[in-house]
This record gives structure tokens, sequence and C-alpha cells, in this order.
């Protein structure tokens, strides 16, 4: 758990000096607007499935996002910036929902952060989780 916490303290870090970075620039790009985010992470072993969908907006190319369940403690945080050919390493952290669905079993309110690997065009995206499970992300401007 100790791990956890200090890979979302990192992880949050990194989003504040990113923030910083993105409040810098002062031009648009051509993904600014507003986007729906889907994210898909399959049952693995014995750790439940799950599916999240929430919208992210993306100013001067920077993308984030929030997601709150409306049913659990869980809840995330998508940020990242978004290069000129739609290329993106993005950002997830947040706490963990249900016990059956946290990798490791974490109790509900755990820490979590993962990587992204995304890239965008002018309608949608996709990208893929980089760390622990497999998890499938698209992205459609709302």
């Amino acid at each position: 758990m100790r791990h956890s916490r200090t890979y979302a303290s990192a992880a949050f870090g990194v989003v504040l000096a990113l923030g910083q970075v993105g409040r810098g620039v002062a031009s648009s790009s051509p993904f600014d607007g507003v986007w729906s985010v889907q994210i898909d992470c399959p049952t693995v072993g014995d750790v439940e499935g799950y599916s999240w969908r929430f919208q992210a907006e993306v100013s001067s190319g920077f993308l984030s996002g929030l997601y709150r369940s409306p049913t659990s403690s869980a809840v995330g945080h998508i940020t990242g910036r978004i290069r000129a050919d739609g290329g993106a390493l993005l950002m997830m952290f947040g706490r963990t929902g249900l016990q059956q669905r946290a990798v490791g079993h974490d109790r509900p309110g755990t820490p979590f952060g993962y990587t992204v690997d995304a890239h965008f065009d002018a309608s949608g995206g996709s990208g893929k989780r980089n760390e622990q499970r497999p998890c499938a992300l698209v992205f459609n401007r709302a």
C-alpha cells in the first residue's frame, strides 16, 4: 500500500507540473473541446472488470477529466498533453472503489495510478493502460 501512495503522490506532482506548463501555453490545439471518455477493464483472474464513462476537456492541448462513481468510493482523474501529431502519454490516478475490482484487492479508497498510451485524431481517439492489467480507452468528441 505504501508503494501505491508513493506512486499516487508522484503522479500528482507530475500532473501539477504539467498543469503549470499547460497554463503557460495560450494557443489552442486542434483537439480542444469536450470529449467523452470510456475506460473498459476486463476481468483478469479473480479481479472483476469494470467500465467507467465520463467527460474530459481539452484546453490548449491539455486533457483533464474526472470520474466519480455513483455507487462506490472510486474516483479517477485523467490528465496529459496531446501532442500536435495526436500522440499522448496520459496519467490516470485516483482511489479504488469496490475491493473485488481493485488489483491486489486493495481496500476501497486506496490510491492508484497508471499511465495510458493514447492517440487522437480530429473526432476520436483510443488508448491502452500500460501497467498492471489490460484496459482499453476510447475517446470521442462530445
